[in-house]
């Protein structure tokens, strides 16, 4: 088990250090031992690493208003705590890729010694490889351990610049990566998971945040999401198989009076067919604080029936996602038992997303005539 983090600073404005250290400080059970990071500036990337905790965290407050971070918290399996072994990984070969990547990972990949193997005869020479000596009677010589995460980034940086059709990775996965182009120019930040491990997700006008453990939206699985740091526009599609699915536009700017919901997003469940199961969009991540209390501050029988209609709705947004959690949790795509509970699961969430959109035209008419700070 690993920690991941990645903060985006949207307005400039946003103490990423600070906020990035809150979070570790959240899931540090996740892993203590091995730790790095990768900061975007405006005319540089620099990244450390660290086998102690003091360290990674004494490096992280001496960062000046990064534009990005990508934080990662151990806890070490296939290889050792040591600075090589430690995220965030270095995947490069100009003679395969037009671009370099920085990933970080949660999980392990059990086909790890497979694929370094078909690596190594593609030039590319692990960052990670720890080299040992060993002694036994009269039998001596070198032993070696490579970090299974560095084969989940070549496949990855393979599939993104359309090498290979499908990212060839077995095992729990949650990742974080930063694309940088020749020049050391920050491209894009690709992230996704498969059902095995937590990704969770959060954006307003000022942050985009991602963590293993943090409020927000559960991303779903088995798609690389694309952030593009010019357009700051998103696309998606599937890394586990050669179907593109539509671009998504989550739309996740705070935008004062804007209650909208993302209304659907695909499983893909193979014979059964697709079951587009709501997710609430920006509901969870917008701060109410300044709102509620201009409401309450004005109290009156008009505004209590103002925050009554939230609260209904809130509720109504807490039970999607509750059944959707239920649905990634329990829904088997082998298993044609589930099918029929599953869309029974998604046809109740799509019922309380009709009301949960109703009750927020009533909101907007509501409070059409009220000025948000």
């Amino acid at each position: 088990m690993c920690g991941i983090i990645a903060g985006i600073n949207l307005d400039g404005k946003q103490n990423l250090p600070k906020l990035v250290e809150e979070q570790f400080n959240k899931q540090a059970l996740r892993g203590r031992r091995g730790f790095g990071y990768v900061a975007v500036f405006d005319n540089e990337v620099i990244h450390a690493k660290s086998t102690t905790e003091e360290k990674i965290i004494a490096s992280l407050r001496t960062l000046d208003n990064p534009k990005a971070i990508l934080f990662h918290h151990r806890i070490p399996t296939s290889s050792s705590n040591s600075v090589p072994s430690n995220h965030p990984i270095l995947v490069k070969n100009k003679k395969v890729l037009e671009n370099r990547y920085f990933l970080i990972h949660n999980g392990h990949i059990s086909n790890y010694s497979t694929l370094e193997d078909e690596h190594n005869k593609e030039g590319f020479n692990y960052s990670t490889k720890n080299e040992f000596t060993y002694a036994y009677g009269q039998d001596k010589g070198l032993y070696y351990d490579v970090t299974d995460s560095e084969a989940l980034g070549v496949e990855l940086a393979k599939f993104i610049e359309g090498k290979t059709k499908y990212v060839n990775c077995w095992g729990a996965l949650a990742f974080i990566m930063l694309q940088i182009d020749k020049d050391n120019k920050p491209v894009a930040v690709y992230y996704g998971r498969n059902v095995s491990n937590p990704l969770k997700f959060y954006q307003d006008g000022k942050l985009f945040f991602l963590a293993s453990e943090a409020k927000g939206l559960s991303i779903p699985s088995h798609k690389l999401f694309r952030y593009d740091l010019n357009t700051l526009q998103y696309s998606v599609k599937d890394f586990t198989t050669e179907k593109i699915t539509v671009p998504v536009s989550f739309q996740h700017e705070q935008r004062g009076d804007d209650y909208g919901f993302n209304t659907s997003m695909c499983y893909n469940n193979g014979d059964a067919g697709d079951i587009e199961f709501p997710i609430s969009e920006n509901f969870y991540w917008v701060d109410f604080a300044e709102y509620y209390s201009h409401l309450q501050e004005n109290r009156d029988e008009r505004n209590s029936s103002i925050i009554e209609l939230i609260e209904e709705r809130d509720i109504l947004i807490q039970d999607i996602e509750d059944l959707r959690q239920d649905f990634l949790t329990n829904y088997d795509l082998s298993d044609s038992a589930t099918w029929d509970w599953g869309e029974q699961i998604a046809n109740q969430a799509k019922q309380k997303m009709e009301d949960a959109l109703e009750l927020t035209k009533q909101i907007k008419e509501e409070t059409k005539d009220i000025i948000l700070k």
